[in-house]
This record gives structure tokens, sequence and C-alpha cells, in this order.
């Protein structure tokens, strides 16, 4: 490349120029493209994508724990220690559950007794009540929160330690919808799948509900619920005596003329998306539930 002090620059200054194989360039010949795949499971966020969000928003750390950043920070999650990447970006969403990580009430009193616990729990604060309920009959349960459902579609999410096959779900819907659970002495998050409540009158209440053998002394605690209008269940907001607000937030990705991009997640998908003509391109809201799955790298279509 032949480059002359102060010559004419043919094209943008502040772009590419003209630039034409095999021919002597005059003048700045511009920076080219970086093309090469974007690492979400690094450290620091890559220079060529952008995050935005107005509020603080939860994510796992190495350590296991729920951590929140700040907003427009997007650090990195882990899952069993393992860096695997980015969250997809979630619109905003709140949580109609009022101090939803404090103590449950018994549904039933013969079952259910709040006792000192210590109990840690996914954000690594130690319960200082816990809601001990014993497993003497099937059928029994916990009651968590109640809430007034709007005609729309609802989601219920909350994290559990069960000590048997239990389901967790919303009660006075118009189908019953749960998820199972069947996880000893670890933090489940469950989540139900879409609702609609039968009418604007009802209370609804979001339950833990035995539905296996009973086994002497087994215990459960019930953490962290959430209850938000839309399709998928978000990430943790943490609410005190009243509901709270995450905003909504984005994840933009500098095309640099490319012709589209290639993402991909930790469950082996992948969404291809074609260049809007935009200089950054906003990815989709997430389509999964908070917590399914990650992306480890964008790579460029070019």
């Amino acid at each position: 490349m032949l480059i002359i002090k102060d010559a004419p620059i043919i094209g943008q200054q502040s772009g590419t120029g003209l630039i034409v194989p095999g021919a002597v360039v005059f003048g700045n010949g511009g920076t080219q493209p970086d093309y090469s795949p974007i690492d979400l499971t690094a450290t620091s966020l890559d220079s060529r994508v952008r995050y935005q969000c107005a509020s603080q928003h939860a994510y796992y750390g190495a350590d296991g724990l729920l951590h929140y950043a700040g907003p427009d920070e997007c650090p990195v999650e882990y899952v069993n220690g393992v860096a695997v990447g980015r969250h997809e970006p979630e619109p905003q969403r709140t949580n109609l559950v009022k101090n939803n990580t404090t103590i449950v009430t018994p549904m039933v009193g013969n079952y259910c007794t709040s006792v000192d616990s210590p109990v840690t729990t996914p954000a690594g604060t130690v319960m200082p009540l816990g809601a001990k309920y014993y497993n003497t009959n099937v059928g029994s349960g916990l009651y968590c929160r109640t809430y007034d459902p709007l005609d729309v579609n609802a989601v219920a999410s909350g994290f559990s330690i069960v000590p048997v096959i239990s389901r967790a779900f919303i009660e006075r819907i118009t189908t019953p919808d749960y998820d199972y659970i069947n996880n000893l002495n670890v933090w489940e998050r469950w989540v139900t799948k879409k609702t609609t409540p039968k009418t604007t009158s009802f209370s609804g209440t979001m339950s833990v509900y035995s539905d296996g053998p009973s086994i002497a002394n087994t215990m459960t605690w019930p953490w962290g619920w959430q209850y938000e209008y839309g399709d998928t269940a978000t990430s943790t907001i943490l609410t005190t005596g009243t509901e709270a607000t995450r905003g909504a937030s984005f994840l933009l990705v500098e095309m640099q003329g490319a012709r589209g991009i290639r993402v991909w997640y930790t469950s082996g998908e992948y969404d291809e998306y074609p260049a809007n003509g935009d200089a950054w391109f906003p990815l989709p809201w997430a389509k999964k539930d908070w917590g399914v799955r990650y992306i480890p790298t964008i790579e460029y279509i070019t």
C-alpha cells in the first residue's frame, strides 16, 4: 500500500473510502470491519455490542447466587461455575407479588409452621424466618401470595426447595396449569405456563402443592415469587410492600455493513437476522423463560 501524506482522499474520510483490489490507495485507507465471532462468555462486553437497561436486573454470578446488576450493566452469567454468556434482552415487566421474598402463609395449619431457619436463599441471604412445611399428607401445600389478576395472559414463577415431587401453580385460573418440581435440597425455579384468569373479580393464589408420597419431617421452602402479565417468565424482580417494575433491556449489535447476524444459544439453537439498514441491530426480546438459555456467540453473515 502506497500512502502519500496530505494527498486527496477518495471516498469518505470517516468510512473505508474507495478501495479497488490491487490498486494503489491514496490517502487514508480507513478501518476494515471486524467480522470475527463475538464472544459473549468473556468477562468484558465486546465493543461491538451495546447493552441498555434503565434499571437493575438479576443475573447468576460465578458463585451460583442471584445478583443484581446496575443500569446499563451486562455482566457475563454462570451455570455451575462456568461462564455461559449473556441473557437475551427482556421487555419491561412488573412483579405484582408484594414482599415476594418474605414468609409464606400456611395453606393448612397442621402441615406448616413458621420457625427460625438457617436456609440460604438463591440470593445468598439467610431466611430469618422460614416456612417449615412437614410433608405428612399428600395434597397439603403452601400458599404464597395473593394478587388481583386481570383478564390477560400471565405467568407465575418462584424458587422452592422441595422434599418430594411437588407442583407449583396458580389457583382460580381457567386451566390450572403447573410445573412439577423434584429437586431435593436445592433451589429450583419453577414457571407456570401461560394462564388466563377466570375473571377480574377473583384474587388468585400461587401455591406449592405436595403431589407425592409422605416423607416424615421433610420440609419445603418457597422464595422469590413472581407474577407478571405476559407470555414468558422474566428475571426475578424484588419487591417490598409495593409492586416493582424492571425496565426493558436492549442488546444491540454493530452491523459494520454485514448482511446479517447469527445468534447462537447454549441450547444449541440459533436465530438468523438480516441487516435492517441501521448501524446497530437490536436483538428481539427473549422468546424463552429467563434462565432457560444464554447467548455465548454472535456470528456475522457476510
